[in-house]
């Protein structure tokens, strides 16, 4: 249970960025130090994903391209996919910002699928909400973490692939971020990582 002297300073915490940047090992560290929840948007995706096919909701399975498709589609091109898939998952979770801000326990809502322009409406809108985006500039960093998460050392081109366009959506996200004035902060060094995020919300 938070004590008064405990809480965190907000109600609702938004953890942006690309992929393997950090955001869920961050979310995980800020939930155990304050004893909230955390919500990954890929909770919210995938059921969406799951009710919808490609035809009908094309946005929403972008990011996971064919086989036979991946290859011949530059990195630059999937990645444009990306943030319309970010676009159209980010338009779905108002209802949820809106139950998660009036309930009684703080809680994290991280994700690749937010974007900037979205989290500065809810910024705005929700007075205990904070925002706060990760980068990581090092294109070869993204690869090595999902490695690290996938339990192996040997990249597939796929992996190659999906990295580099990963990279270049945190890329997008930190530029949007910037422009509607929100926190980023970079990804290294990754062991102050937490502190720095929590530093960037604090204020």
């Amino acid at each position: 249970m938070l004590t008064e002297d405990y809480r965190p300073p907000w109600k609702v915490l938004v953890i942006g960025g690309g992929a393997a940047v950090g955001k869920t090992t961050v979310a995980r560290d800020l939930a155990a130090r304050y004893g909230v929840s955390v919500l990954p948007i890929d909770a919210i995706w995938l059921p969406l994903k799951a009710a919808t096919d490609p035809e009908s909701h094309p946005a929403l399975h972008y990011f996971d391209p064919p086989e036979k498709e991946i290859f011949g589609l530059t990195p630059e091109y999937l990645c444009e996919r990306h943030i319309r898939s970010a676009q159209a998952i980010s338009a779905t979770l108002d209802p949820v910002v809106e139950y998660l801000s009036w309930e009684w326990s703080p809680v994290i809502l991280e994700g690749a699928w937010i974007t900037p322009a979205v989290a500065a409406r809810w910024t705005n809108q929700y007075e205990a909400l904070r925002t706060v985006f990760i980068y990581e500039p090092d294109v070869d960093e993204v690869l090595e973490a999902m490695l690290a998460r996938s339990g192996t050392r040997s990249p597939t081109p796929r992996k190659r692939v999906i990295s580099k366009v990963c990279w270049l959506f945190g890329n997008w996200v930190r530029e949007q971020a910037l422009i509607e004035g929100l926190p980023v902060v970079n990804a290294p060094p990754r062991s102050t990582l937490t502190e720095r995020v929590l530093a960037a919300v604090s204020c």
